[in-house]
């Protein structure tokens, strides 16, 4: 009876993972006509074609499906072999970083297999966001981290790829003539640069941007721009208030878009008139690290396209 080449099955594996024969190749380290050739050669082991044409692209046959599962299990039995015989028996603790999205989903998968691989290895989970999972491994507090940054000066592997998506609300229709509303994740995130690049590159100029999180108030600066107004929830000393799993809005939140801005369709009055509210509910609530103190900066450019929008929806409806 034949024996598979493990090579070409990891080939056919990752041509399944990168969804194309050249992201596989771009992953192997080979070529794409090598790529092609390792599937011809598989295909004439088996006797069954692996792939079909569908347009462009090409998809995995009935047969081929049946192979990819067997060349995943084929492939973790080799690869955990391997590692259990080279690596000996670990001991000790090793301490690994992971962002929260990953740390329900991907972290599970791969603390299984170091499990089983060096069952005497005490694994030590620090969750967190990205960028500061990073610096602790710099600073050699964490041993290892899944990021979704890369660094030249750290060695690391590709676990899995993701699209960048924009979500939105199913009744959002987007109007050109209207400010572009955004909500942003708190601290320093790559996404922040990712969305000003895509809006950049769309023409798409005026923005209204609310960051209405913890620690918020370090985004002034880096948000702002004569197209954009940006408010956030506190200064760049300062946390926010009413943060927390159990609470719908921050006193930002309820203040500023619950209360004021039903007031009002101007954002410069609307934030006015709720940053003293914030700051008497703060009391109230015994905020003990000192008024959060919102912020504020609207851009010149976008100033006049706001109040074209404020007088436009201030008029009674015929």
């Amino acid at each position: 009876m034949k024996t598979l080449d493990l090579e070409l099955l990891r080939s056919l594996v990752a041509i399944d993972e990168q969804d194309s024969f050249a992201g596989a190749a771009v992953q192997l380290g080979k070529t794409q006509s090598a790529v092609t050739q390792q599937m011809q050669r598989l295909e004439d082991q088996i006797g069954h074609a692996l792939f079909e044409k569908q347009g462009r692209s090409k998809r995995l046959t009935p047969h081929g499906q049946k192979l990819l599962e067997y060349a995943r299990h084929l492939l973790a039995i080799n690869d955990d072999a391997l590692r259990s015989l080279q690596q000996g028996s670990l001991e000790g603790v090793l301490r690994i970083g992971a962002p929260h999205d990953v740390a329900d989903n991907l972290l599970p998968t791969l603390l299984a297999q170091v499990a089983r691989v060096s069952p005497l290895l005490q694994l030590d989970i620090h969750v967190g966001r990205s960028p500061f999972l990073m610096e602790s491994l710099k600073r050699g507090e964490i041993d290892m981290s899944i990021s979704n940054r890369n660094d030249p000066g750290l060695d690391g592997v590709v676990l899995r790829t993701s699209p960048t998506v924009w979500l939105c609300s199913a009744n959002y229709v987007h109007d050109r003539s209207k400010p572009v509303p955004l909500i942003l994740v708190e601290g320093p995130s790559v996404y922040h640069r990712l969305a000003r690049e895509a809006l950049d590159a769309a023409g798409i100029r005026n923005r209204v941007i609310a960051v209405s999180a913890c620690f918020s108030g370090g985004w002034i600066e880096p948000l702002s721009d004569d197209h954009t107004l940006v408010m956030t929830a506190a200064d760049a000393t300062h946390t926010s208030y009413g943060c927390g799993r159990l609470s719908e809005l921050t006193f930002f939140g309820r203040a500023m878009w619950s209360e004021q801005l039903r007031e009002t369709h101007s954002f410069e009055r609307a934030f006015a008139a709720a940053v003293p509210l914030i700051k008497k509910r703060e009391e109230e609530a015994g905020k003990d690290d000192g008024f959060s103190n919102p912020q504020i900066r609207v851009g010149e450019k976008i100033r006049p396209v706001l109040r074209a929008l404020e007088a436009r929806l201030e008029k009674p409806a015929p």
